[in-house]
C-alpha cells in the first residue's frame, strides 16, 4: 500500500539540495564524497535539476507567484516494493511519474527515489511546478491531501497496486466549522483547549483544567440555577456550570507580552461548554474520543485516516519512523500510530498559522513566535526540529516541510520585512495574504490616480522691483 502526503514549496533550490544531498550530515557526507541520493526511478522534464529550478524560479517570478510548486510525496510499505531492489524503485519512480502527469497533465514534473529513509520504506519526491501551459494560470486542484489520495488509490487500483483501507471519516465538531471564520485570538485559545481536551492526561475535568493549566489557559467555571425554562436543554431551577477561559494575546511589535484576555466558553464554540468537555472525557474513558483536534484541511484528512491494527507497524515505517512503541503504549500499536499522526497534523496547522500570520522578521522571531503557541523550534543537525509542548515527538523541519528549514524562514523573514516596510503603519498587524492585497491595492490607486498639474502661479514681485519695472528701467534688481 502507498500513502500521500501534499505541501506547498517555496524555495525550490532548498528543495532540490535536500532531495539530492539531503541535510546536516547526510548532506556534509554526500558532497565530501561527490555522491547523491538518487536511487533509480528519477525523472526530470528539464534536461538537469539545476535547469528544472532555474525553470521554475522563471515561471514564479513572471506570474508573481510566491509558492513555486507543489510537493508530493508516495511511500510504499516496505513489504511491497523493496528498497534493496533497483527493479522495485524504478517501479517506485513510475508510479510517482504516473501520479504527476494523472493530476497535473501539462505542468513540469520532478521525481527522486529516495531508498535512505530510516523505516526502510522506498519513496518518491514528486516536485510539480506550480504553472499549467495548458490554461497559463497556477495549479488549482490536488493542493489538500483527500483530493491527492483519491487520485493515488485510482491509480493504485488500475496498477494492480495495494490500496491502503481506511475506516470512514468522523463527522467534524462545531469548532472546526467555526474557526476559519473567527480572529486570531480566538483561534489560538480554542485551538490550545482542543489540543487539551485530546492530551492523554485530560480523563477528568481537573485533568482538563491541568492540561488546559500547561498551555497558558486559566479555566473559570461556576455553577449557577438556571433561571428560566428553555436555555440550552434546561429548566428553571436546574444546576448549570457556566466557563470562562483566560490567556494572553499575541505580544506586539515593541515585545511586551499579550494582554490578558477572556472569553466565554459559548462565544468560542459549544464544544468548549462544561456539557460538551465532560461529554467528551467520557467518552475518551469509554475508548472513544467524541472532538478531534482542530487542523486546517491537508491536516485534519491525513490524521483521520485511522490505520487497522494489523498495518500499524507498516504506517510507522512509510513516515520513516521507527514502529517500536513506548513502554506505556505497548499492545496498542493503532492507538500510537494515530496519536504520533495527529501530534504531527496539530504541530503543521500552527506552524502554517505562525507561517501565515508573518509577524516576524528574522529567524530568532520566527522562533519565539513559535514558543507562544506551544512549540519548540530547536537547533539541531544545523537545522531546526520542531516539537509540540507536552508531546515527546520531534521532528526535522525537512521532514515537515522545506518552508519551515531555517535558511527558507530566514529568507522568508528578510521578504516579509520589506513588505512591513512598505506597508502604512496602521497594517503592520496583518496576515501575510491580507497584507499582499492591500499594497496591491495601493500600487493599483496610485497607477489610477490622475498626474497633478504643476500649478503656474505669478512671482510676487517685491516693491522696490515694481518701481523699477514702472519706470522702464528693465527687470533688473535693486541697486543692480
Amino acid at each position: 500500500m502507498s500513502i500521500t502526503t501534499v505541501a506547498p514549496v517555496y524555495d525550490l533550490k532548498v528543495r532540490a539540495d535536500y532531495l539530492t544531498v539531503g541535510v546536516g550530515q547526510k548532506r556534509h557526507d554526500h558532497l565530501t564524497e561527490g555522491t547523491d541520493r538518487l536511487a533509480p526511478g528519477f525523472y526530470c522534464d528539464a534536461a538537469s535539476v539545476e535547469e528544472f529550478v532555474v525553470l521554475g524560479d522563471q515561471l514564479a517570478k513572471q506570474q508573481g507567484r510566491r509558492v513555486k510548486a507543489q510537493s508530493y510525496v508516495l511511500s510504499f510499505s516496505p513489504d511491497e516494493l523493496d528498497v534493496n531492489n533497483e527493479d522495485d524503485l524504478r517501479r517506485v519512480g513510475d508510479l510517482g511519474f504516473l501520479l504527476a502527469k494523472r493530476m497535473h497533465p501539462h505542468s513540469p514534473c520532478l521525481v527522486v527515489v529516495h531508498n535512505d529513509s530510516k523505516g526502510g520504506a522506498g519513496h518518491a519526491h514528486v516536485t510539480v511546478l506550480n504553472h499549467d501551459y495548458a490554461t497559463g494560470k497556477a495549479l488549482r486542484d490536488y493542493r489538500v491531501h483527500w483530493q491527492v489520495k483519491r487520485a493515488n488509490d485510482e491509480l493504485m487500483a488500475d496498477e494492480g497496486m495495494q490500496v491502503l483501507a481506511h475506516e470512514p471519516k468522523q463527522p467534524g465538531s462545531e469548532w472546526q466549522a467555526r474557526r476559519g471564520e473567527m480572529p486570531a485570538f480566538e483561534q489560538q485559545l480554542g485551538d490550545a483547549l482542543t489540543d487539551a481536551l485530546a492530551d492523554a492526561s485530560s480523563t477528568d475535568f481537573d485533568g482538563f483544567i491541568a492540561a488546559c493549566a500547561a498551555r497558558d489557559v486559566e479555566v473559570v467555571w461556576q455553577s449557577h440555577e438556571v433561571k428560566s425554562n428553555g436555555r440550552r436543554g434546561k429548566q428553571q431551577g436546574d444546576a448549570a456550570v457556566g466557563i470562562t477561559y483566560k490567556t494572553r494575546d499575541l505580544p506586539g511589535e515593541d515585545g511586551k507580552p499579550g494582554r490578558l484576555r477572556r472569553r466565554k466558553a459559548s462565544a468560542l464554540s459549544s464544544d468548549f461548554t462544561h456539557e460538551c468537555i465532560t461529554a467528551a472525557l467520557d467518552g475518551k474513558q469509554r475508548g472513544a474520543v467524541t472532538l478531534v483536534p482542530a487542523v486546517t484541511e491537508v491536516e485534519s484528512a491525513l490524521a483521520t485516516q485511522a490505520p487497522a491494527i494489523d498495518l500499524a507497524s507498516e504506517v510507522l515505517s512509510v513516515l520513516g519512523r521507527s514502529a517500536v512503541a513506548k513502554p506505556q503504549l505497548a499492545g496498542t500499536p493503532a492507538r500510537a500510530a494515530v496519536s504520533r499522526l495527529r501530534v504531527r497534523s496539530i504541530l503543521l496547522s500552527r506552524l502554517e498559522g505562525v507561517l501565515m500570520q508573518g509577524l516576524f522578521l528574522s529567524l530568532p522571531g520566527w522562533t519565539r513566535r513559535c514558543a507562544m503557541i506551544g512549540i519548540r523550534a530547536l537547533q539541531h543537525r544545523g537545522d531546526l526540529a520542531y516539537q509540540l509542548q507536552g508531546h515527546s515527538y520531534q521532528w526535522d523541519a525537512a521532514d515537515l516541510g522545506e518552508q519551515y528549514t531555517a535558511s527558507a524562514v530566514s529568507e522568508l523573514a528578510s521578504e516579509i520585512s520589506e513588505l512591513r516596510n512598505a506597508a502604512p503603519a496602521d497594517a503592520n498587524e496583518l496576515p501575510i495574504p491580507q497584507l499582499m492585497e492591500l499594497l496591491d491595492e495601493i500600487d493599483d490607486d496610485n497607477t489610477r490616480l490622475p498626474r497633478r498639474r504643476k500649478r503656474e502661479t505669478p512671482v510676487k514681485l517685491t516693491p522696490a522691483r515694481e518701481r523699477h519695472l514702472s519706470t522702464q528701467r528693465g527687470d533688473r534688481s535693486y541697486g543692480g
